[in-house]
């Protein structure tokens, strides 16, 4: 009986090899780009649900949905005859398909995972942004292997450039998403830096180490000022600025902070207790205060605005639900 199973399973593994035939070298060109499209498609559906949901079952849907579609797409290709002198192309294609299953199916889960705790430290976001980085180069070295493969192709069989499907509305789409993410990218590493530097300043104040303290609120207010001038040549994401301006306001705030509050955090620290006067005391608690109370409004600011520039730029593609819900 599991004999016979077998056969029957190999039988119609072999009918579907041999459904599809070509009769030009266009057609089949055409074929596997309209596998790949199909997979850009159903990508763009993860993407836009990462972007426009923070709930993680639903963004794991959808990229199980994605491992789906790109299994698919090599069983397609993989089992079907190309055409002829196209054999270097299928090739190439199921080895790139194979690459694209392996970034979804195991790097995009870490990514999906660590960005449910990537607010909680600045070391989670470092790493969310670090597994992500590496995710999209893997993604862009296959891209372009596949072009370079599809492109030989076509000059193999002299085919004209607008016979072949090749940049389709849904690639452009795709590469409208990677420059917003760039520039989004761009200005986190600003933000993220400072705050990084922020953040070891205040180790030092809660460890006491008041030797090194006044170098480390040195090297935040020359950070933040570097800041200051690389964002002021910057410009909006096609006339936006919301974003652009969210970051300078960051930016101002450390820098006139880390020169005046963390002054007086830093002369309170290194005083002996009995040199400090009231004046001293309520300096301290004034900048911590006013640390406290001012970035966490800025923050928001900058979330929003990083927020609504994605949405903007990023289609809102079969996204589903609206429960923000994390694990």
């Amino acid at each position: 009986m599991k004999k016979l199973a077998l056969l029957i399973t190999c039988f119609l593994i072999t009918l579907a090899s041999f459904a599809q035939k070509f009769g030009h070298p266009v057609e089949y060109n055409n074929f596997i780009v309209e596998e790949m499209n199909a997979i850009v498609n159903t990508n763009l559906a993860y993407i836009s649900q990462s972007v426009h949901s923070d709930n993680f079952e639903q963004v794991e849907q959808k990229r199980k949905g994605l491992i789906k579609q790109i299994q698919t797409a090599y069983n397609n290709i993989s089992q079907t005859d190309p055409y002829e002198k196209g054999e270097k192309l299928r090739t190439e294609c199921v080895e790139i398909l194979n690459m694209y299953k392996q970034v979804f199916e195991v790097e995009y889960q870490q990514i999906n995972l660590l960005k449910q705790t990537s607010e909680g430290s600045y070391e989670a976001m470092e790493a969310y942004f670090v597994a992500q980085d590496k995710a999209e180069k893997n993604l862009s070295k296959a891209t372009d292997r596949f072009y370079k493969a599809q492109k030989a192709y076509i000059n193999t069989h002299e085919i004209p450039v607008e016979k072949s499907k090749s940049d389709s509305e849904l690639d452009k789409q795709f590469k409208a998403i990677a420059e917003v993410n760039t520039y989004i990218r761009e200005l986190y590493l600003v933000y993220f830096q400072m705050t990084k530097y922020s953040s070891i300043f205040f180790e030092a104040v809660s460890e006491n180490d008041k030797g090194g303290l006044d170098g480390k609120r040195k090297r935040l207010e020359a950070n933040a000022e570097q800041a200051l001038e690389k964002l002021g040549q910057m410009k909006g994401f096609k006339a936006d600025v919301e974003l652009l301006n969210a970051t300078k306001k960051i930016a101002k705030f450390y820098s006139d902070i880390s020169k005046n509050g963390f002054v007086d955090i830093v002369k309170v620290m290194r005083a002996k207790q009995s040199d400090l006067t009231q004046d001293d005391v309520d300096r301290y608690n004034t900048a911590i205060e006013g640390f406290n109370n001012k970035l966490p409004q800025l923050v928001d600011e900058y979330n929003t605005a990083q927020s609504e520039l994605m949405k903007k730029h990023v289609p809102k593609r079969g996204v589903t639900g609206k429960n923000i819900k994390r694990t």
